[in-house]
């Protein structure tokens, strides 16, 4: 997908922008809004919706579409048609469309002034899309069978132990470096 991605970037381009605009009218229709109007061409679309919120907003930055697509056409075929395409071939298509959605995310947050990014702020956005896409991926690892559900949970616990004993040490720590700086014979009027 890098190769493609390097080779074809601006011809799939329109394939990731209706990819991104399907997500929020999907996401939207999921929360009872009313479609206005779609709109998708090679120089970036948009949604009109009766009413938003954030999951609409940043859906399409955590939601890979067409992954999501190949999912649901995977059940399909492992219900009606079990064995029909071997499994090797569906993790193929997944990593594919995987780093499809990955590539082309990245590509539209750090090239691109988003309005959905800067209706929630950057910093907020960026770290809800990293945290969701990296749940998701857990998810797939997990669903893959290549990673068992209690080593993927016990791991996941273990790091974010792990996460918050640093900053209650960081805010111990700097805490106790403000009190012992600030005298406390000083008066403060």
């Amino acid at each position: 997908m890098v190769l493609l991605y390097a080779w074809k970037g601006k011809e799939l381009l329109i394939t990731y922008i209706f990819a991104h605009e399907m997500t929020h009218a999907f996401v939207g229709l999921l929360f009872f809004a009313h479609i206005h109007r779609v709109s998708v061409k090679e120089t970036g679309g948009f949604v009109e919706l009766n009413k938003t919120n954030l999951v609409i907003v940043l859906a399409p930055y955590c939601a890979p579409f067409y992954l999501l697509l190949a999912a649901v056409l995977r059940a399909a075929c492992v219900l009606l048609i079990p064995g029909i395409i071997p499994e090797n071939a569906w993790m193929f298509l997944f990593g594919l469309l995987a780093a499809f959605h990955l590539l082309y995310t990245l590509s539209a947050l750090l090239s691109i002034a988003q309005p959905d990014i800067q209706l929630y702020g950057r910093l907020f956005s960026y770290w809800l899309i990293l945290c969701v896409n990296l749940f998701f991926a857990s998810l797939a690892l997990t669903a893959t069978g290549r990673v068992e559900p209690q080593v993927q949970g016990k791991q996941m616990l273990a790091s974010s132990l792990n996460a918050y004993s640093v900053v209650g040490r960081t805010t111990y720590n700097l805490t106790h470096w403000v009190i012992t700086k600030v005298s406390p014979h000083e008066s403060r009027r």
